[in-house]
């Protein structure tokens, strides 16, 4: 979240707010402060690539039956399948 007067982003870990990292405007030079700031700390934990297919595949399933109830409503579905 970027507080608009102090430009600067809370940092959230599992709903907890774990600090504040300044904004530079440039989003790749912002993802490596968040990154130095998080393992710093020692709360960054590096994912493998089936992890993340794991992760993705888990939120697809969890999304599911929300895609199919958009037909059977009649209504238009977000993202065709």
């Amino acid at each position: 979240m970027v507080s608009p007067e102090s430009k600067t982003n809370t940092l959230y870990l599992n709903g907890i707010v774990v600090g504040e990292v300044a904004v530079t405007g440039d989003r790749e030079k912002d993802i490596e402060a968040t990154r130095r700031f998080l393992k710093d700390k020692g709360l960054y934990k590096e994912i493998t690539l089936v992890q993340a297919m794991f992760r993705q595949a888990v939120s697809f399933r969890t999304v599911r039956p929300f895609l199919g109830r958009f037909r059977r409503n009649g209504a238009q579905p977000c993202i065709e399948l």
